[in-house]
């Protein structure tokens, strides 16, 4: 496998990746192997027909669109490793450019490099305040109503009292055809 690195603008890299021909043609007997997998082939079980016989029933374009798709899948994390490429996120076959001898052009996007400059000297005033009476009395009401329980009592409803009810209304006049509620 020879591998081709050609950085871009645009934090992305094109690689471009020549393989052998013997491995090309082991995926191509692959893909006819998975393509009489899921096919009816008169004569044979599912899996079990020959090459040629797959290669004659669906034509050398169904095998090689099949064979490039499991190559692509083997090729690619191989050639990321060996280049030391480390993708921000998945790369894309932009072409195959020949098959004779084969060779395909991948996209990689990169992650971008960021400068942070000098940003530890940036320095914004500050100034502690303690906080006021009124400030510390809302926070405490505030967690005494978080934490605060709730209990029935037997007395009348004063101010500041949380009630529940069960609320029935009654229409007065009903409408002829209606019942009253």
């Amino acid at each position: 496998m020879k591998i081709e690195t050609q950085p871009r603008d645009d934090h992305q890299v094109t690689m471009t990746v020549k393989i052998e021909a013997e491995r090309l043609e082991g995926a191509r007997h692959r893909a006819a192997r998975k393509i009489s997998e899921r096919a009816k082939i008169p004569g044979f079980r599912p899996g079990k027909a020959p090459y040629e016989v797959v290669l004659r029933h669906y034509g050398d374009a169904a095998i090689t669109e099949d064979a490039v798709e499991l190559l692509v899948a083997e090729i690619y994390p191989e050639a990321l490793k060996k280049a030391k490429i480390e993708p921000a996120a998945p790369g894309k076959l932009e072409k195959v450019e020949s098959l004779k001898p084969p060779r395909f052009i991948f996209t990689v996007p990169l992650e971008p490099t960021v400068d942070l400059g000098g940003y530890r000297a940036i320095r914004l005033p500050y100034e502690w305040q303690a906080p006021g009476e009124d400030k510390v009395d809302e926070e405490i009401d505030g967690l005494r109503h978080i934490y605060s329980t709730m209990d029935s009592v037997e007395r009348p409803v004063q101010e500041g009292d949380f009630v529940m009810l069960d609320v029935l209304g009654v229409k007065a006049k009903a409408e002829e055809g209606e019942t009253p509620v």
